[in-house]
């Protein structure tokens, strides 16, 4: 369990922290002077909540990845952080190694996905009006691609699809570009929303596989 991110030493566990802060506004404020890698922030903060504190960050500094924390399982939050610009989304019970584990994926330029993230997504997006099928906008997509694109809507992380594919992170690396290339989108989540939009994978959500 995290058990206290207001008391996050300077060097936490390899990771610098440059500074806290109490309610979305001082974060705002904060960013005027500091360009944190990864902010981890509290989705009900007072002044600015996280959502509004997401659209705002990102509007002025979207290269910064956020990472939403939160008690609750919020799922019908989820899909609109994440398509705001949010990075991946926390309960507070997770535990100090996943946290560790997200603020370092995401410093990489990738997305956080954990099960509750990935099935809300998947879920959330399903249940969204889709988009009819336009031959002019077909994807051709390889036997490999397909096989990353399952696995990234399944919530794997890179070094997880590089298992069980048995290939290596770059190479899954280079997969995931050609896949955004290909389908036109800028970042994971998007391309989560445009495989389940367009009927590229399909994905049972009670069975899961374990890596």
């Amino acid at each position: 369990m995290i058990e206290s991110v207001a008391k996050l030493d300077k060097n936490w566990n390899g990771i610098k922290v440059i500074f806290k802060v109490y309610d979305g506004e001082e974060l705002i404020e904060q960013l005027k002077r500091h360009k944190p890698d990864v902010i981890l922030m509290d989705l009900k903060m007072p002044k600015c909540d996280g959502m509004e504190a997401t659209k705002r960050i990102k509007a002025d500094n979207p290269d910064i990845k956020i990472l939403i924390l939160s008690m609750y399982d919020e799922k019908k939050f989820i899909i609109e952080l994440i398509e705001e610009g949010a990075n991946g989304y926390l309960l507070k019970n997770t535990s100090s190694e996943e946290l560790i584990d997200a603020i370092r994926t995401v410093a990489k330029s990738e997305y956080y996905f954990n099960e509750s993230l990935s099935e809300a997504m998947i879920k959330g997006w399903l249940n969204k009006k889709r988009i009819k099928p336009n031959l002019d906008d077909f994807v051709n997509l390889t036997d490999r691609e397909k096989e990353v694109l399952d696995l990234i809507c399944k919530g794997h992380k890179t070094s997880e699809i590089a298992l069980v594919l048995g290939i290596g992170p770059r190479t899954v690396e280079g997969h995931r570009s050609e896949l955004l290339s290909k389908t036109g989108v800028r970042n994971t989540a998007s391309l989560v929303k445009y495989a389940m939009e367009n009927d590229l994978v399909a994905v049972d959500l009670r069975n899961r596989p374990n890596v």
